[in-house]
């Protein structure tokens, strides 16, 4: 997810510490060859001779990085939009409890900065909304006193996602470890297997949907097969078809029943 810029860098890795004069410096020698130089005194790293692929600076491909997280965190993409400098909107949440919020990633290194990017969120903004950070290192409590305020999420990405052990990115689970994803049924079977799984729990479709915390569209892309089956609703839906109702959910009745 990382691409190539046009951009050169200026210093090279160097294999160990060296009382703050590493890292190498890069220097061009116009001519198409360039070569790292160790910076210490005594030049204790060995030089090394680069291509000008080797310099160019690699930057994040935002939209291919988000693209891959939104189906395990819930999130209904969109190509992302820059909203300020290291702020991008990313989608809308389909996750229970924040269904229909918008989305915003946060990248910057900066506490400061990351206060201040909050900071503007919750004025532009006039309702809550889910903001992802790599890290929660730069949500401090003022941070955490303005998303309260708005009744806003925040998502530490290096504690919500994991690689399940068939290399999958998955949401971590309650306990920290990378969740398990639940085998999707064919598509084929889907109307089937929800037919079935009512009429074994004496249930209605609706109370599926409901247990699983997916509204009534996400159920039929989920039964059509129009969205990704790594997609949280989807998940949700598989989980309930294959363990049953969970014992904290209750169904709602309908009137006269």
């Amino acid at each position: 997810m990382l691409r190539i810029t046009d951009k050169e860098g200026t210093v090279y890795p160097c294999p160990g510490k060296q009382m703050g004069y590493c890292p190498r410096r890069i220097v061009d020698h116009l001519d198409g060859e360039y070569v790292a130089l160790c910076q210490d005194p005594h030049q204790s790293c060995e030089r090394v001779t680069l291509t000008r692929r080797d310099v160019l600076q690699q930057e994040l491909d935002v939209a291919a990085f988000t693209k891959r997280i939104a189906g395990p965190l819930g999130i209904r993409w969109q190509s992302p939009v820059v909203r300020g400098n290291g702020l991008w909107s990313v989608g809308v949440s389909e996750a229970q409890g924040t269904r229909g919020q918008p989305v915003f990633l946060a990248l910057v290194t900066d506490t400061q900065r990351f206060a201040g990017l909050v900071q503007r969120l919750v004025i532009d903004q006039d309702r809550p909304f889910v903001l992802l950070a790599p890290t929660k290192r730069r949500c401090t409590v003022e941070v955490v006193e303005l998303l309260q305020a708005r009744q806003s999420l925040f998502v530490s990405l290096e504690e919500r996602l994991g690689l399940a052990e068939s290399g999958q990115l998955v949401a971590i689970g309650e306990k920290g470890e990378a969740g398990q994803t639940t085998a999707a049924t064919p598509v084929a079977r889907r109307a089937a297997a929800a037919r079935s799984f009512a009429k074994r729990y004496k249930c209605r479709i609706k109370d599926i949907h409901e247990a699983a915390g997916v509204d009534q569209s996400d159920y039929y892309r989920w039964i059509n097969g129009t969205r990704p089956d790594d997609y949280s609703t989807c998940q949700g839906i598989e989980r309930i078809l294959a363990e049953g109702f969970p014992a904290s959910w209750r169904r709602k009745r309908p009137a006269g029943e």
